[in-house]
């Protein structure tokens, strides 16, 4: 039994990040973006299927808390429209809380990508870093390590000025 990705006719594939060369090599631009999207989007349902449960329930407590402060109440009293109150004061104030977790949770999706590419047969990051292990090749350890910290920083980065589009009160200064 095959299922069918969703824009072609084609089984969803299981494993590698491309069609063999002979179709890959046959195809125009953007059926080869196609093509790499057949192939990742299964791993990357996967790698963040593991932070769904965690990221709903952050989100979750994040709007029922600010739900329960002053100014939403005194919206609602004041009659404004629900989507403004919603949007404008839930909405921009729950997502701070929500975008600080997906920002520091970046670490963690290189450290599970391992798993996800053997499962999948993607040579990636995580599988890089393992073989670096195992071969003891110390500089390339590094480099990962590296690699990954800097990555973490620039969710951080992004995060911040997230936080100015947000919250009009902060600023990048």
């Amino acid at each position: 039994m095959h299922h069918n990705f969703p824009f072609s006719d084609t089984p969803i594939p299981i494993s590698g990040f491309t069609s063999p060369d002979a179709i890959y090599d046959r195809e125009t631009s953007y059926q080869r973006v196609l093509d790499i999207f057949e192939h990742i989007w299964l791993p990357l349902a996967a790698i963040m299927y593991g932070s769904l449960a965690s990221q709903a329930r952050l989100s979750r407590t994040a709007v029922l808390e600010v739900l329960r402060q002053d100014y939403v109440r005194t919206a609602w009293a004041k009659g404004a429209a629900p989507f403004t109150i919603l949007y404008k004061h839930v909405g921009r104030n729950a997502a701070i809380t929500i975008v600080t977790s997906i920002a520091g949770s970046l670490g963690i999706v290189l450290g599970g990508s391992l798993i996800v590419e053997t499962l999948f047969g993607i040579n990636g990051f995580g599988k890089f870093f393992y073989d670096a292990v195992i071969n003891r090749d110390y500089n390339v350890i590094m480099f990962s390590a590296l690699a990954g910290s800097l990555l973490t920083l620039l969710g951080y980065l992004v995060a911040d000025i997230a936080y100015t589009l947000l919250d009009p009160r902060l600023t990048l200064e």
